[in-house]
């Protein structure tokens, strides 16, 4: 099937962040993060990036099941004019991170 490019501004900040981790200049909206070559660190750095960019944060089963599409789906509200500064506390950081 044909590569379709992201469309939303939410999957374009995901592909822009999953294309400077992987070395990958074209993503489609319907790629995998470990299809695509990642492996599980940089799966937390892609999400720490993406939180850090949007101002939420996104779960870590998320990017291990879940296509860029399916992930943008969870940043629904990002915009490119609007970023959302967030500050999460520290405790319970990796059961929140890790969506338990």
């Amino acid at each position: 099937s044909t590569r379709q490019p992201p469309v939303t501004p939410a999957e374009k900040l995901i592909a822009r962040i999953w294309s400077e981790l992987l070395g990958i200049e074209h993503i489609g909206r319907h790629d995998n993060f470990f299809e695509l070559g990642g492996h599980s660190l940089l799966a937390v750095r892609a999400l720490l990036e993406l939180e850090k960019a949007s101002g939420t944060r996104i779960e870590l089963r998320h990017i291990l099941l879940e296509d860029l599409f399916q992930i943008g789906q969870h940043l629904h509200s990002y915009t490119d004019d609007k970023v959302q500064q967030k500050n999460s506390g520290g405790r319970g950081f990796f059961r929140q991170f890790m969506g338990w």
